[in-house]
């Protein structure tokens, strides 16, 4: 069965504390990870999401959703801390198993 990538939406006024709280109550947008280029706007990354399962990324496994999780931007590799840059680890997100 294929994976799919979910992501945890954070709102547009970023409030840590309030996005811990709906994290740890099950408050929380999920949405599908329909899009992702790590090399956009000079390697931050760009992705796109959907609420509709159906147009998801799909991914023949566990391990290669999470190799997508993890890709590395070739644009620019390293962070200004000399950490590998792998833009879709800013957002938490969840390998789930799909039946089509």
């Amino acid at each position: 069965m294929p994976w799919c990538l979910q992501v945890v939406m954070q709102s547009p006024t970023f409030d840590k504390a309030a996005h811990y709280t709906a994290l740890l109550t099950g408050r929380v947008t999920l949405r599908w990870l329909k899009a992702f280029d790590p090399d956009a706007y000079g390697g931050r990354g760009f992705i796109d999401t959907t609420p509709d399962r159906a147009q998801a990324m799909r991914f023949p496994s566990f391990e290669a959703a999470m190799e997508c999780w993890r890709t590395q931007s070739r644009v620019k590799p390293l962070r200004d801390d000399g950490q590998p840059n792998r833009p879709l680890t800013a957002h938490t997100v969840q390998p789930v198993e799909v039946v089509d």
